[in-house]
């Protein structure tokens, strides 16, 4: 809308550092009109050393246990992960356990039974922090098939992701807004296209075939958090941009 674009520039002139969450955010506010010279990547980030780093180990003829953590909206994409999970019901052991709630879930639950996977499925419902991070310790994969809604809806980059990462968890994910910036392809996790239930069903038969990526992934994922998206580690960040930006403004260095 062209006010939205004039306040936006409006924006864009006056401020000096511009804070993005990822490559995806970064090339978005470029477009708009943006100096890319006032723009810097500063992730969010979780309390990493408050979660504890479990492996997953994944034992022969074990079903391989899915997660999701979201509120039941359309660009979660639960339901094209329930179509993805269903295509493999015959051949693999599996179970998703579903925490969070909202407008979808009756579909969603009537999409299940007529996929044949209800018995696979267990619905939590909202529940506290506290919940969902014991539940991530009892399973092995999260999943986030993010989608960009018909009204051009997006996500960022989930917490769920990074909490899930930092307790050991592998991630299936898509290629989606910032996503891959955390769930690297074959490192952390696997990528599938959005809203493609066959790109998405091909990454959990990939893990089903390999069970062993699991452990892998979350090793390779709990790196990753604590690494790059450690609360502790972007304060520091944080606060030395504040500081370069004062000592700009005094010096009369800014631009």
């Amino acid at each position: 809308k062209p006010g939205v674009v004039i306040r936006y520039r409006k924006l864009f002139k006056e401020a000096d550092r511009i804070l993005v969450l990822g490559p995806y955010m970064k090339n978005h506010l470029i477009a708009l009109g943006c100096d890319e010279k006032k723009i810097s990547i500063h992730h969010l980030g979780i309390d990493a050393g408050a979660i504890v780093f479990k492996p997953r180990q994944q034992k022969p003829g074990e079903a391989v246990r899915f997660m999701t953590s979201c509120s039941l909206l359309e660009k979660k994409g639960v339901g094209i992960a329930i179509r993805a999970l269903a295509a493999l019901k015959d051949n693999y052991a599996f179970t998703l356990d579903l925490v969070g709630d909202g407008p979808l879930r009756e579909s969603l639950q009537q999409l299940a039974a007529q996929l044949g996977v209800s018995d696979r499925l267990t619905w939590h419902g909202y529940r506290p922090y506290s919940f969902v991070i014991e539940k991530m310790y009892q399973c092995d994969v999260l999943i986030q098939a993010s989608i960009t809604t018909r009204d051009n809806r997006r996500e960022g980059t989930p917490v769920a992701i990074m909490d899930a990462m930092a307790t050991g968890m592998a991630v299936v994910a898509t290629r989606h807004s910032d996503i891959p910036e955390i769930v690297e392809e074959g490192v952390t996790g696997l990528l599938a296209e959005e809203n493609d239930v066959e790109s998405l069903r091909v990454c959990f038969q990939k893990l089903l075939d390999h069970p062993e990526l699991i452990e892998k992934f979350g090793l390779l994922g709990r790196e990753k958090v604590e690494r790059e998206f450690n609360v502790a580690v972007l304060t520091e960040k944080l606060e030395a941009c504040y500081q370069e930006l004062i000592a700009g403004v005094r010096t009369g260095s800014l631009d």
